[in-house]
């Protein structure tokens, strides 16, 4: 499947999840989702370990009005994953990046035995989303973390 239907398909789908309530504080907190601005980008997801697991992605950017070139998302924890993968992903950011560097939220949902998909979800601390990226996954892993994470924009 091609990586661009791929992510716009999960971000699609967390704008209609979002917009289903308009009285809650998250559909206030991501009002800017409804301005169709986005800000390309791309890189590598890593994600492995048992029990304790560790995340990684290097977003390059490609558009350059932004400021800045990159985006780096770290985070580790506690939670239900089983092995590892490594790869590509694809996707955007609903919010300028270069206005984003710190704490952030995070959803990691990954499904692979051999090949499958993965899909990495970026938030503000109050539940504002930055933005989502989505790739085919290879390796042997299956779960999901959810959590706080750092970002580094350059």
């Amino acid at each position: 499947m091609n990586l661009k239907k791929l992510n716009k398909l999960a971000l699609d789908n967390k704008i209609k999840e979002i917009e289903k309530d308009k009285s809650t504080d998250l559909y206030k907190a991501n009002k800017h989702l409804f301005s169709g601005s986005t800000w390309l980008g791309g890189g590598e997801l890593t994600l492995g370990g048992f029990i304790e697991w560790k995340a990684d992605c290097e977003l390059l950017l490609t558009d350059a009005i932004t400021g800045c070139k990159a985006v780096l998302f770290e985070a580790s924890g506690t939670g239900v994953i089983f092995g590892a993968v490594e790869c590509e992903v694809a996707g955007a950011f609903v919010v300028n990046p270069s206005t984003i560097g710190g704490k952030c939220h995070f959803t990691i949902a990954v499904g692979a035995v051999g090949e499958g998909a993965v899909t990495l979800f970026l938030y503000s601390t109050t539940g504002s989303l930055y933005g989502n990226f989505t790739g085919l996954a290879e390796g042997a892993i299956a779960g999901g973390v959810t959590g706080s994470g750092n970002l580094i924009v350059s």
